[in-house]
């Protein structure tokens, strides 16, 4: 093995090269340290609003089970329409037939809700370029885990027109009863 015995300059010009290549790998640590490359998420959602405020706030409210869900065909994205055909138990809000047909997307990446055949649904729908939809950022959900909001469902459907105008008689009661109960305190000198 032979070994090569640098000149000073070459010695020099390592030494250089080995500083340039430290400092590069420090500013690069420092840059990427300081910019921090924001997180992406595909769906993100915020929580649930209370049934009370989903009432008013989506177009049909209903309870079912699917009979049918169809894939578009090819699937090109997870932003692909799926039809998902329902048996309607029973309409809370906006549903007429006993049968409906809604769209999401294909995939929860983008917010789409995954349905499954046979499964009971408490559907929270909105109306899309004319069609029902749902995505994974509505209140749907397993029948099972909907019981609070089909109760006050079945009060508010029993209750019918008057609902807005109870609710906001109510809210102003409330709202009244905690300003007489804590009344603002003065403040001494």
């Amino acid at each position: 093995m032979e070994v090569r015995i640098l000149s000073p300059a070459q010695m020099n010009r390592l030494k250089q090269l080995t500083k340039l290549g430290l400092v590069t790998l420090a500013s690069s640590f420092v840059l990427f340290a300081t910019f921090k490359i924001p997180t992406a998420y595909a769906c993100s959602c915020m929580q649930p609003r209370p049934a009370i405020f989903s009432y008013f706030g989506y177009d049909d409210i209903f309870s079912g089970r699917v009979t049918e869900v169809t894939w578009s065909k090819p699937i090109t994205s997870s932003m692909d329409p799926v039809k998902v055909s329902f048996e309607v138990y029973k309409s809370y809000k906006g549903v007429h037939d006993k049968k409906i047909t809604i769209t999401t997307a294909s995939s929860e990446v983008s917010c789409g809700y995954e349905f499954q055949k046979g499964g009971e649904y408490m559907v929270y729908a909105y109306t899309d370029n004319g069609d029902l939809s749902v995505s994974l950022c509505s209140n749907t959900s397993l029948l099972s885990e909907g019981q609070k909001d089909i109760l006050l469902f079945n009060i508010l459907f029993f209750l019918g027109p008057v609902t807005p105008f109870l609710i906001i008689v109510l809210l102003i009661l409330f709202i009244g009863y905690k300003i007489y109960r804590h009344p603002k305190k003065e403040v001494s000198p």
